[in-house]
């Protein structure tokens, strides 16, 4: 039996999943994201559809106790995810794989990071640093290395950004 943990449901093999609604995931329409669950429970670990355990688990009810709560839930999933998910695997960037998808956030993580943390300790704000300057290192490393650093450059942008707005909660910094 497959279970749904957000909503504490179980289905039974070739049961029909109900549609959840999101509060969370509003459209820039207005009207609330419907999700089909049906065919993300017929679905196996490393398919494009699949959809990690964390997921499911999420609460819609707001839990932020530090301002960068808001995207560790997302980076949380993406990581699970990533883990299931092949280096050369397609993704809906076009013309970008798993790898690529990577050492961009890995990168863009890292920038940010040098960006507040600069701000945080009153030096100036360094120049944003273009794609390929800041991108490229990432894209190089062997896709072990990378998945292992992701988690660092993401950890390393939580606690800039938890110290910025901890200290200054309407900092505004230059990007």
């Amino acid at each position: 039996m497959a279970s749904h943990a957000a909503s504490g449901s179980t289905l039974s093999p070739g049961t029909t999943a109900p549609a959840l609604r999101h509060p969370w995931r509003r459209s820039r329409l207005g009207p609330l994201c419907v999700v089909n669950l049906k065919p993300l429970t017929e679905t196996i670990r490393g398919t494009p559809n699949y959809l990690p355990p964390s997921l499911l688990a999420m609460s819609p009810e707001p839990a932020a106790a530090r301002p960068s709560d808001g995207f560790a839930v997302e980076a949380a999933v993406f990581l699970e995810a990533l883990e299931v998910t092949p280096p050369d695997a397609l993704t809906g960037c076009a013309l970008w794989r798993a790898h690529e998808v990577a050492a961009h956030l890995g990168a863009g993580a890292v920038e940010i990071a040098r960006n507040l943390e600069a701000y945080g300790e009153g030096r100036p704000v360094p120049a944003t640093r273009g794609f390929e300057e800041r991108e490229a290192p990432y894209r190089a490393m062997e896709d072990a290395e990378l998945r292992a650093d992701l988690p660092r450059s993401i950890d390393r942008v939580a606690a800039a950004l938890d110290a910025v707005l901890g200290a200054e909660p309407d900092a505004v910094v230059p990007w």
